[in-house]
């Protein structure tokens, strides 16, 4: 099929598949190089620790900075509901921040 023969929708169709296939390796890669960051935070620690109080308080100061791992870390909180509410969309722009960052 020639690029002329394809419709506006089928191209956007196609951009928009295009934007999430690098957006889901980007989460994936940004995933995988924190892995190993993972065990040594101590907002991890306070985590699995069960001090939920404690692993707010370390994020809170840091959110407002443009420190992507805990941005990160503040997604993956908000996305699971643990310590905190669940909160898909809250979530959302911490994912996007830390990407940024």
């Amino acid at each position: 099929m020639l690029a002329k023969d394809l419709t506006v929708k089928e191209i956007l169709d196609r951009h928009l598949i295009r934007g999430l296939i690098v957006t889901a390796f980007r989460a994936l890669f940004t995933a995988i190089a924190l892995a190993a960051f993972l065990p040594s935070n101590s907002v991890v620690i306070e985590v699995r620790r069960g001090d939920c109080a404690a692993a707010v308080r370390l994020i809170n100061p840091d959110v407002k900075s443009s420190d992507a791992e805990t941005a990160f870390f503040a997604g993956r909180l908000l996305d699971e509901g643990v310590c905190v509410n669940q909160g898909p969309a809250a979530a959302a722009h911490y994912f996007a921040r830390a990407d940024r960052d």
